[in-house]
């Protein structure tokens, strides 16, 4: 890519012919994919674990500036609309550069539709961290550094005990979640989760 106009809009090209870009076309232009990097990679900020991508397209698969050429004019392209993609990358838009425009760099290439996909090189997880109060004021705590939802199960009433003449009830979020396998920075150990026992304020715990 050389250069974009929102205002056309238009992007011009170093070479339509190299990409076969005609009339009708669609097409993406954004940066290559800078291999061994990870965090929120491009513009819309896709999450990439380390060396989860070997794909030196990859930002360009996931990107959100994508319009469809309406005429070819030499090594200009006039597009149907001005891209509308990002405002999600990590990295600072240069001053006066309208919203919407690829970053300095890009490469276009013509793209036949779209695709949504489950599963990938990022699967949305969280961690959980459970805490049980004893009887003695003890706190155990379980802690789970990749937990995944498994399934839904629905929104549950559940029965307050003890309620007296009183139906009450209360609700709860219900469903299953998967422990995943997470390497232990202190020493590469492969593990699924952390037990921690707190003894009760002031006792003298002997092992």
């Amino acid at each position: 890519m050389v250069s974009y106009s929102a205002a056309t809009p238009s992007i011009t090209v170093t070479s339509a012919a190299a990409i076969s870009a005609s009339a009708g076309d669609f097409i993406v232009a954004d940066i290559d994919y800078t291999l061994g990097t990870y965090g929120l990679i491009g513009e819309a900020g896709v999450p990439v674990f380390p060396n989860a991508v070997t794909d030196v397209d990859y930002i360009r698969k996931t990107s959100d500036f994508v319009a469809r050429i309406i005429a070819v004019n030499g090594n200009v392209l006039t597009l149907n609309a001005p891209f509308v993609g990002g405002g999600g990358g990590t990295t600072a838009v240069p001053a006066n550069t309208p919203q919407g425009t690829p970053p300095a760099g890009s490469n276009v290439q013509l793209i036949s539709g779209w695709a949504a996909r489950e599963g990938g090189t990022f699967i949305t997880e969280w961690s959980g961290l459970f805490i049980l109060d004893t009887i003695d004021q003890a706190q155990i705590a379980l802690y789970y550094p990749h937990v995944s939802i498994n399934q839904f199960r629905d929104v549950a009433a559940w029965a307050i005990e003890n309620v007296g003449t009183t139906d009450l009830t209360g609700y709860e979020l219900d469903c299953v979640m998967e422990a995943l396998a997470f390497d232990d920075p202190l020493d590469g150990e492969t593990v699924v989760g952390y037990t921690a026992y707190y003894a009760k304020p002031g006792q003298d715990i002997a092992i």
